[in-house]
């Protein structure tokens, strides 16, 4: 029996590459619009429209029609601070790491119960 769709894998696989984290870096505080973007980054401009359909399909992203141009920006605007907690993760050693998430609450074994991951 296959596990069901789960929304969140999809949007962890859509930032799991470098330039699509960059993307949404960039457009966590401003629109902009795929010529804007393609300047930013070391890939040319179908490469970074591939990128931002694939994050606009995980739900990552919208965007809007403003004449002839696309103007890309944030759905989720709480996954700014999801990557920038990874960030102090990825960067901090020991207690570091431990601040940065201080205060959350722990999943309790009990709630992974019954449940099928692929492993």
């Amino acid at each position: 029996m296959k596990p069901e769709r789960d929304r969140r894998t999809e949007i962890l696989k859509a930032l799991a590459h470098p330039v699509r984290l960059g993307l949404v870096e960039t457009l966590s505080d401003r629109r902009l619009c795929v010529n804007d973007l393609a300047g930013l980054f070391p890939v040319d401009r179908t490469t970074i429209s591939k990128h931002l359909a694939l994050l606009k399909e995980a739900g990552v992203l919208e965007d809007e029609r403003v004449g002839r141009e696309v103007y890309y920006r944030l759905r989720v605007p709480c996954l700014q601070e999801f990557i920038s907690c990874l960030g102090r993760m990825s960067g901090g050693v020991g207690r570091e790491q431990s601040e940065c998430c201080a205060g959350q609450s722990k999943i309790e074994p009990e709630v992974l119960e019954g449940k099928e991951y692929r492993k």
